[in-house]
C-alpha cells in the first residue's frame, strides 16, 4: 500500500494514536497499528518532578518491580514531543468477502499484501481484514492467524474461514479446503508470556489499548539559573520560606526571584563546575592522561577558568537553615525514608501556587524563553477596576458569595502551562494491579525509556480556601485530637500548620488509601469542594464538564480548576466565569450539593456517587476517591459538621 497521510491534532495523537495502538484508517477501510512516532527531544520542563510522577504511577502496576519501572529516575527517561505518526497494516489476516468463498490470506509483513492487490487468489473478489485481535494483560497483542494444514503438501495454500454462525465469532475456525483439516480457531496461547490461552477482542474495543499518562501544571524554571539550583530540601525550603512570607523583603525590595534565591553558594557551584570540567577533560584527552597530570603535581583546578563569584554566597544557606528550624514536615518527624519525595512534591506544589497567584517576580522583558509564565488577576484587583464594576455591578457580591463556601481569595490565571504526558500502555483490562505496564519502544532504538509530552497553555481559577475555617471545622469534627491548634488570627501560623500537618507523601499514589487521619480529612474536604464546584462550573463557563480538571493543593490549601484544553489556545471560558458568573456558580453549587437522587442511601453510606460528586476519570486527579458530600453540608446524624454555610441536610 502506498504511503498516505491524514492530519490529526497533537492532543488527539497523544490520547488516541499512541505507539502500539490500533486505529481505523477510514479512507481505505483498513485497521492499522501505530508502528512508531517521529519525535523531537524536549528539555524545557521540570524533568525531575515528571520522572517522579511516572515512577509513582508505575508503582501501582503488577510489574512495578521489573525494568524499566523499578528504581526509575530522571536519568532513565527521554522526553520527546511527537510530530509524526507512522502506521502499518494490522491485523495481518484477511479473508475473501465472497460468502461462497471465504478464502484466507495471512502474511507475516504488511508489505506482502501488495502482491495480492487486495484480491482473493481464488475468486478475485475483494479481501476483507479480520476485525479481531488477541490481547493479553501482559501487554501482548497478536494477529489471529491460521495454522498450516497437517498435510505438508497443502500447508497454507488452501486455508478457508468457516463463518457458518455469522453472529457467533466464537464458533469461527480455519480449515483446509483440500482435506478439511482443522487449522485453528479464534484463540491461541499468549506468545509472549505463554501463561494463558487468549481469546479474541474486536479491534475497536477499549480493552485493546489503554494509554497511560497524566496532565500536570508545569511552570518553567528560569533557565538562566536552573543548572545552579540545588533541588531537593534546599529548593523546597526556599519556597516554603516564600510561602510563609519570610522572603517578602528580599523578593520585593531586592528584586530577587525564587530561582536566584535557590542557587547554590559560590563554593558549591564552582565545585560542581570543576567536577564537570574534569569529566569533560577526561573524555577529551583520556582519563589516564588526566591521572598523570594529577600525579605529576599539576593542580588540576588551575587548568580551568572558574567564573567569578556572581551571587551572594550565604543568602540561600541562611534561608534554608532558618526554615529548617521553623518547619518540620510530617515525613521528617516520622523518620520517613521518602522525605526527599516530600520535598519534591511540596516544592512543585508551592512553586505552582506562588507563580500562579503572584506571577513572575523578575523582569519578563529581560528574560528569554519565559513566555510560558502564568499571568494572574486576583479578585481584589478585579474589583478595584471602576470600569469593570460599572459594567458588572453584581461583582460586588462576589466576595460574600465565595465566603459562603469558605473561599478566602481567588484568582483567574491566564497562560497556565500544562504538560500532557504519556509513558506507556496496558491491554486487556483497566485494573492496574492486574496488568503489566508496557514502555513504548524508543523511536531511535536507545536504551532510555521514551516519555511523550505536549505543552499547552490553558486558563485556570485558583481558589485559596479559608485556613482558619478548616481548623475550626476540624476541631468541631474532633479531628484535631493530639494536634496543637494554630493561632487562627495569625495567617503565617496557619500556613505553617498546614505545611507541618499535611503529609504530601500520603497523596503520591491516588489509587492507595490515605492512612494519615488528618491528611485524609483535609484532602477529602478540599477534594469534595473541588468536585462540587467543577460539576456546576460547566454550565456557567460553557466548557464541557470533561474539559475542566482539578489540582488540589492540601498543603496550601488551595484548589486549581483549569480548562484541560489541548488545542494550544485558551477559550476564555474560565475568564467569563470568574468575571461574570461567580454569583450563580456559588448559589447553584450550594443548592446542587444538598441532595442526591440516591439519598438516603448515598448520604448514609459514602456520601458520594456518580449522581452527586463523581466526575469522569479524565477530570478527577484521584479516580473519584476521598469524596464525601457530607463534609460540605453536614450529615451522619450530626456527627459530621457542615463546612459550608448552608447547614445540615
Amino acid at each position: 500500500m502506498a504511503d498516505s497521510e491524514m492530519k490529526r491534532g497533537l492532543a488527539q495523537v497523544m490520547y488516541r494514536f499512541g505507539p502500539e495502538s490500533l486505529f481505523d484508517y477510514g479512507r481505505r477501510g483498513l485497521s492499522m497499528k501505530v508502528s512508531r512516532w517521529e519525535t523531537n527531544k524536549i528539555s524545557s520542563l521540570d524533568a525531575n518532578y515528571v520522572a517522579e510522577q511516572i515512577a509513582t504511577h508505575a508503582s501501582s502496576f503488577r510489574n512495578d518491580d521489573e525494568d524499566p519501572w523499578v528504581d526509575l529516575t530522571v536519568d532513565d527517561v527521554d522526553f520527546r514531543r511527537p510530530n509524526r505518526v507512522v502506521g502499518s497494516l494490522y491485523p495481518l489476516t484477511m479473508y475473501c468477502q465472497n460468502r461462497s468463498c471465504h478464502r484466507v490470506v495471512s502474511k507475516k509483513e504488511p508489505s506482502h499484501f501488495v502482491y495480492t492487490n487486495g484480491e482473493c487468489p481464488e475468486c478475485s473478489d475483494e479481501l476483507r481484514q479480520l476485525a479481531f485481535v488477541l490481547v493479553h494483560d501482559c501487554g501482548n497483542m497478536m494477529s489471529i492467524n491460521p495454522q498450516p494444514c497437517s498435510n505438508p503438501d497443502h500447508g497454507y495454500d488452501h486455508i478457508y474461514l468457516n463463518k457458518q454462525n455469522i453472529n457467533d465469532p466464537l464458533s469461527w475456525h480455519f480449515y483446509c479446503g483440500e482435506c478439511g483439516d482443522f487449522c485453528g480457531n479464534m484463540s491461541k496461547r499468549c506468545t509472549k508470556c505463554h501463561k494463558e490461552r487468549v481469546y479474541f477482542r474486536p479491534i475497536a474495543s477499549n480493552s485493546v489499548y489503554y494509554s497511560q499518562g497524566d496532565v500536570l501544571v508545569n511552570l518553567p524554571i528560569d533557565q538562566r539559573y536552573s543548572d545552579d539550583i540545588e533541588y531537593g530540601e534546599s529548593w523546597a525550603r526556599i519556597l516554603m520560606a516564600a510561602h510563609l512570607g519570610d522572603l517578602d523583603d528580599v523578593v520585593e525590595e531586592e528584586g530577587k526571584t525564587y530561582e536566584e534565591l535557590g542557587r547554590m553558594t559560590t563554593d558549591e557551584r564552582d565545585a560542581k563546575r570543576r567536577e564537570k570540567q574534569i569529566e569533560d577533560l577526561k573524555e577529551e584527552v583520556g582519563a589516564e592522561q588526566v591521572e598523570k597530570m594529577i600525579e605529576s603535581g599539576v593542580d588540576i583546578e588551575d587548568v580551568f577558568d572558574v567564573a567569578e563569584d556572581t551571587i551572594k554566597g550565604s543568602t540561600r544557606e541562611e534561608v534554608v537553615e532558618e526554615n529548617r528550624e521553623r518547619v518540620k514536615l510530617p515525613s521528617q518527624r516520622g523518620g520517613d525514608s521518602d522525605v526527599d519525595q516530600a520535598y519534591s512534591t511540596l516544592s512543585h506544589e508551592l512553586f505552582t501556587y506562588l507563580r500562579s497567584t503572584q506571577g513572575y517576580e523578575g523582569n519578563l522583558d529581560a528574560t528569554d524563553g519565559m513566555e510560558r509564565q502564568p499571568t494572574p488577576l486576583s479578585l481584589d484587583g478585579l474589583l478595584e477596576q471602576e470600569d469593570f464594576l460599572e459594567s458588572n455591578p453584581e461583582a460586588e457580591v462576589y466576595p460574600e458569595k465565595l465566603q459562603k463556601v469558605n473561599i478566602a481569595s481567588a484568582w483567574v490565571v491566564d497562560n497556565l502551562p500544562l504538560l500532557n504526558y504519556t509513558f506507556g500502555f496496558t491491554r486487556d483490562r483497566p485494573e492496574r494491579s492486574r496488568t503489566d505496564l508496557q514502555p513504548f519502544p524508543h523511536p531511535r532504538g536507545e536504551d532510555s525509556t521514551p516519555v511523550y509530552v505536549d505543552q499547552t497553555p490553558s486558563e485556570a481559577i485558583v481558589l485559596q480556601v479559608d485556613r482558619s475555617a478548616i481548623i475550626e471545622w476540624l476541631d468541631e469534627k474532633g479531628a484535631l485530637r493530639g494536634v496543637e491548634r494554630p493561632d487562627t488570627d495569625d495567617e503565617s501560623d496557619l500556613k505553617e500548620w498546614f505545611l507541618e500537618n499535611v503529609d504530601t507523601n500520603e497523596l503520591r499514589d491516588h489509587y492507595s488509601p490515605i492512612e494519615d487521619d488528618l491528611t485524609r480529612e483535609v484532602y477529602t474536604l478540599l477534594h469534595s469542594m473541588s468536585h462540587a464546584l467543577m460539576r456546576t462550573a460547566s454550565g456557567q463557563c460553557g466548557l464541557d464538564s470533561n474539559s475542566i480538571s482539578e489540582y488540589v493543593m492540601p498543603s496550601v490549601p488551595a484548589i486549581f480548576l483549569y480548562a484541560s484544553s489541548t488545542e494550544h489556545f485558551s477559550l476564555g471560558g474560565m475568564h467569563t466565569l470568574f468575571k461574570t458568573r461567580i454569583h450563580p456558580w456559588v448559589d447553584e453549587t450550594i443548592a446542587d450539593v444538598q441532595q442526591c437522587v440516591y439519598d438516603p442511601v448515598c448520604e448514609h453510606e459514602d456520601g458520594a456517587c456518580h449522581a452527586c460528586l463523581h466526575m469522569s476519570e479524565v477530570a478527577c486527579e484521584s479516580a473519584n476517591g476521598n469524596l464525601d458530600r457530607r463534609y460540605l453540608v453536614g450529615g451522619d446524624r450530626g456527627r459530621i459538621p457542615a463546612f459550608w454555610e448552608s447547614g445540615y441536610v
